[in-house]
């Protein structure tokens, strides 16, 4: 059983990450705390992210400006609207007058000072994308993160006391998954996991 099994982690919630446009490094470095090889792993066992070929959908000028606007990269629009060939993506736009755009976003004091203290609150990237000024994806707001050392990995921010392996150990003394630890902790499970395992708690 692989740590992403033993956490509870399902097909479901990795759907729930990918439909933010997380993409599988973020997925496994900022909600997991596993490695990328172990997120892929899982996803084969698991049969996830089996490619299926959608039809396409010859979006109008309005379609694609609403999805700009809501801070979609051209790939996520391309992949929405069926497009797996970038070329003949781009090559539609072009044809409905639509030029490539290169949308370059500003790393500002003000922006980085932003995410930040959003970040201290705790919240996720998709929860920051959605209460900054400017308009982006939750990815680039990861991207923007890690080009800025604002988040790091989390297993090694938390400072393993003694009272909290000695709570993680009675918690599973009174037989408690991952799962009900993480909650009674306020930790990631995969946090949990890795602290188990490293610490030799079972």
């Amino acid at each position: 059983m692989c740590i992403l099994e033993e956490i509870g982690f399902t097909p479901e919630q990795y759907m729930d990450l990918h439909s933010m446009g997380m993409r599988d490094f973020e997925i496994a470095k900022n909600e997991l705390d596993v490695s990328l090889e172990t997120l892929l792993l899982w996803k084969v066992k698991h049969g996830v992210g089996k490619k299926t070929k959608r039809p396409i959908h010859y979006f109008t000028v309005d379609e694609y400006k609403e999805r700009r606007e809501k801070g979609m990269h051209e790939r996520e629009i391309a992949r929405e609207f069926g497009f797996s060939n970038e070329y003949d993506y781009y090559a539609y736009k072009d044809s409905i007058g639509i030029p490539k755009q290169k949308q370059v976003i500003e790393r500002t004091p003000e922006l980085i000072a932003q995410i930040e203290k959003y970040h201290k609150q705790g919240l996720k990237q998709k929860e920051i994308a959605e209460k900054l000024d400017v308009k982006m994806c939750a990815a680039t707001v990861g991207n923007i993160m890690r080009e800025f050392g604002i988040k790091e990995k989390q297993a090694y921010r938390i400072e393993r006391t003694p009272e909290l392996i000695g709570k993680i150990k009675s918690y599973l003394d009174l037989g408690m998954t991952t799962r009900q630890i993480a909650k009674n902790l306020k930790f990631s499970q995969g946090l949990v996991s890795i602290i188990i395992r490293e610490e030799g708690l079972r």
